[in-house]
């Protein structure tokens, strides 16, 4: 099974109130192997349709893509629908303070807190050189790392959820994450402690949030269960070891697809009111699992600020809207 991820934003907090809302947003594709050559064929067919003024270095952007190319692959993805899972994960960004703002500190400490658990001496020097790591990160980066991490918990959900029995089946044999590099060098400061937390965040929100099973779908006899489960719960972290790669966006043709994606979402979220920016984003939705309550995966600090979830309702119910009409 193939997982890709991209982003939209630079993940840096707002100096002051003006403007759009500011936000990062990551877009996770959950694609099924026997899917993957269809989409791919679709895919490179609609790209080479695209001007030049539309790629960077040759390859397709989603920031550069005109309206009309927009709405024609939103219309694309929409069409695989049940096949595919897109999870987007949008973080607000102009709601945070303190601690949530600048949270280098902070999640060092939370590190720091495991390694007197460790019994062996090597564990507890990786902890600390994470620790340190962390530290050294900019908040952007923190911000970025963060919601990566909240975009694997969501393709592995959607995976789960959607694509754990059938024709699907067969794809738990190999899983494959691939995230675009961000940074040119390989095993940069960011992918290093990225791949060093990513396990131990998956675990701890596994254990405030379960993942939800279904007895009658979700059966020991499942590939995903011989490969991963213990003591009917999944484990996450074999899923992850082994499996993680940071690539170039222009060598993937997955990842050019969640960056188109996370473009799209992105332009939504900063102009929720626009039709040109809300109707690519409402056909691009179709292939998300997600209900509507959620709109395109919205994190806020606080849950209750009625002027923060103002700003993202029209989008909600654009999504309604058009769910309503699609089933009808």
């Amino acid at each position: 099974m193939h997982f890709f991820f991209d982003e939209s934003g630079d993940f840096g907090i707002p100096r002051d109130d003006v403007g759009p809302r500011r936000a990062g947003i990551v877009a996770a594709l959950v694609i099924p192997d026997h899917v993957a050559p269809e989409l791919e064929r679709k895919y490179r067919d609609f790209s080479s349709t695209l001007e030049a003024n539309e790629r960077v270095k040759g390859e397709p952007k989603g920031s550069r893509l005109c309206y009309r190319h927009k709405k024609q692959f939103a219309e694309l993805l929409g069409r695989f629908i049940y096949r595919i899972a897109l999870a987007p994960f949008t973080f607000d960004l102009s709601s945070l303070e303190g601690d949530h703002a600048t949270p280098n500190a902070r999640s060092a400490e939370a590190i720091r807190e495991w390694i007197p658990k460790m019994e062996h001496e090597e564990p507890k020097k990786r902890l600390e050189l994470l620790a340190r790591q962390f530290e050294r990160l900019s908040a952007n980066q923190a911000h970025r790392l963060y919601s990566l991490a909240n975009g694997f918990r969501e393709a592995i959900w959607a995976a789960v959820s959607f694509f754990a029995t059938g024709p699907n089946e067969s794809s738990r044999d190999k899983l494959h994450f691939k995230v675009d590099r961000v940074h040119t060098q390989p095993n940069n400061r960011e992918e290093q402690v990225f791949s060093g937390l990513i396990g131990a965040w998956l675990y701890a929100w596994s254990e405030i949030i379960p993942l939800q099973l279904v007895a009658e779908i979700h059966t020991p006899d499942l590939l995903i269960f011989k490969k991963y489960g213990k003591d009917g719960h999944l484990n996450l972290n074999p899923m992850l070891v082994g499996n993680i790669q940071f690539v170039d966006s222009a060598d993937s043709w997955g990842v050019q697809i969640a960056d188109i994606s996370a473009a799209i979402i992105g332009d939504a979220v900063r102009h929720p009111a626009q039709y040109r920016s809300v109707m690519p984003f409402v056909k691009l939705m179709r292939a998300c699992p997600y209900a509507t309550s959620r709109g395109p995966g919205l994190l806020v600090a606080d849950k209750t600020d009625a002027e923060v979830l103002k700003w993202y309702e029209p989008l909600r119910k654009a999504l309604a809207v058009d769910r309503k009409r699609f089933y009808s």
